[in-house]
């Protein structure tokens, strides 16, 4: 086609017709839009075609348009010339052959030589040369019985891994400059300012991809992340920062996994601030300055904590997130009448709390630990919030799972959703302990979390044995140790998430779980000491389930 809107290709043209141009980037005749042909073009439909130099067949837009076998080729023979066999242009060995030609004399001499097993014999006819299909001739070397085959050559000269140092000092800059890498190619990142250590850190990219089973793909990617990171640094050598991964973005390179290997060596400059406080610049940005200025104290005391009296622990990240996040509607009524929260009273703090149970006690606790810090700092007079009492909290009532839905989240056609749900369905198991499970802790038809020993039921053993074997199969080189990993946890030791467990499942977990310790409590007539000790929980948290015998909803009597 002429442009992407047109109807008509060059060649077709009612009016102005002429022959298509050559691709500006390799010089086809097989023109498709913009000046590039069907190869070189992004968005050209991935059809296959022929290797240019030895015609092999079913090769796609990869490789620089040349299969893999005549890239090595190029690689181990730099010489250009014409052919002394067939007369073509191309890359030669030693003896002055392209690979085509080495390939038919090597196939010839084979025959000669009586050899009867070699599958590749096929290759061997006169008068001219048998071609073949892409990226199959280690494949048919393998299938040769009783023959010694060496495995195929890297694509790339094999990396070594020497010590890294990273340079102790940096460079000053007059003035920063932002960098624009948008218009940089794959192929147009220069050579590294320090060789041996771009080697270096691509040798322990390649170790670490197959320590933790990375895929090729990811691992290549990361490799060219590190090349682009080396070559943008303004003090060569010294440690690449955290922040310079954010570069990565315009390249679809993920920066998770190069950081990973930059601190494995030594070579991170971690720069980022955590994430809670950017997230909680963004909380106040609206808030009047007198106002942010007091939650910042209050956030500072949360994160670090206090030595002088008032003495306070430093609380979880957590912790500080959940308390502003539950007192930021109240913070924003605030501002909407006063600068400083020295101006929040006892009637202010009342009209803002919300009327459900849940949320008041919530909103409460998030202005009590606000106004408290903010009084033991003299940075309040007083603190509003001071004698006001939350409601208590009524226990919800446990309810039963319906037995259809039980019976599909068993269902083996999942194997992940039926191992997940046959631990909550048959043992209760938290799911917090699902996450932090690891291979070790199912052994000997046992399971071990706890502390405690549960001996698995036969239809759980069965879904985990199905769990495992679609484990294997799918991530063979992993190196977590969860038992319960996915695509994104595959390539790390981390634990996957709630969210990931919730969506398998189709329902929240704690549902089978609470299912499954009700069903207990009226099947022992209300033992809580067996279902304390089955589950590990006290005796309190039982006291909503105990509470359910006598319930006329759930009485099967």
């Amino acid at each position: 086609m002429a442009h992407p809107k047109a109807v008509y290709c060059l060649d077709c043209r009612p009016y102005h017709r002429r022959p298509p141009p050559p691709c500006r980037r390799c010089g086809s005749l097989d023109y498709y839009t913009s000046g590039l042909c069907v190869r070189c073009h992004k968005y050209a439909p991935a059809l296959p075609s022929s290797c240019p130099h030895c015609l092999s067949w079913g090769l796609f837009k990869n490789g620089g348009g040349i299969c893999p076998a005549c890239r090595d080729w190029r690689a181990r023979n730099p010489r250009l010339g014409r052919c002394g066999s067939c007369g073509h242009d191309s890359t030669l060995n030693l003896d002055g052959w392209c690979r085509l030609c080495y390939r038919r004399a090597r196939a010839l001499a084979r025959a000669d030589g009586g050899d009867e097993q070699d599958t590749r014999r096929a290759e061997a006819v006169a008068g001219g040369h048998q071609l073949f299909l892409a990226n199959l001739e280690h494949a048919l070397a393998l299938k040769v019985p009783g023959r010694r085959r060496q495995i195929q050559r890297s694509l790339e000269p094999v990396l070594v891994a020497a010590p890294i140092r990273p340079n102790p000092h940096r460079q000053g800059l007059l003035f920063e400059a932002p960098r624009d890498l948008s218009r940089i190619a794959r192929t147009d990142i220069g050579p590294p300012p320090v060789p041996l250590l771009a080697e270096a850190l691509e040798a322990a990219a390649v170790e670490r991809g197959h320590a933790y089973g990375w895929p090729n793909d990811v691992t290549s990617a990361v490799r060219r992340a590190l090349r682009l990171l080396l070559a943008i640094q303004d003090t060569p050598g010294a440690a690449i920062k955290a922040s310079d991964a954010a570069r990565l973005r315009p390249f679809n390179l993920q920066a998770t996994p190069v950081l990973e290997v930059l601190s494995s060596v030594g070579m991170l400059d971690d720069d980022r601030p955590p994430a809670i406080i950017t997230w909680f610049a963004q909380q106040i940005r609206e808030l009047p300055d007198q106002m942010a200025a007091e939650l910042r104290a209050w956030f500072t005391v949360m994160r670090e904590g206090s030595t002088t009296p008032p003495r306070m622990r430093a609380r979880t990240d957590r912790t500080t997130r959940n308390h502003l996040t539950s007192a930021l509607p109240a913070l924003r009524t605030f501002a909407e009448r006063y600068d400083s929260l020295r101006e929040v009273t006892r009637d202010d703090v009342l009209g803002v709390l919300p009327c459900g149970a849940i949320h008041r006690k919530d909103v409460l606790f998030g202005l009590r630990s606000i106004f408290r810090v903010l009084k033991g700092r003299k940075l309040t007079f007083i603190n509003p919030t001071a004698g006001i009492r939350s409601s208590r909290l009524s226990g919800r009532t446990p309810l039963p799972v319906q037995v259809n839905e039980l019976r599909d989240a068993l269902d083996p056609a999942n194997p992940v959703r039926a191992a997940l749900a046959a631990l909550l369905i048959f043992h209760g198991v938290r799911p917090r302990d699902l996450r932090n499970m690891h291979l070790l802790d199912v052994r000997d038809g046992r399971l071990h979390i706890g502390g405690r020993i549960i001996p698995l039921a036969l239809a759980a053993a069965e879904r985990l044995t199905a769990y495992l074997n679609y484990r294997v199969d799918r991530w063979p080189r992993t190196a977590n140790p969860h038992l319960f990993i996915n695509a994104l946890t595959a390539t790390r030791t981390t634990e996957v998430t709630y969210v990931w467990v919730n969506d398998t499942l189709g329902t929240p977990a704690h549902r089978f779980r609470e299912d499954r310790i009700l069903d207990e409590i009226h099947a022992t007539d209300g033992d809580i000491r067996r279902a304390s000790d089955m589950f590990g929980l006290t005796i309190p948290p039982l006291l909503r389930y105990l509470a359910t015998l006598n319930h006329p909803d759930l009485d099967t009597a």
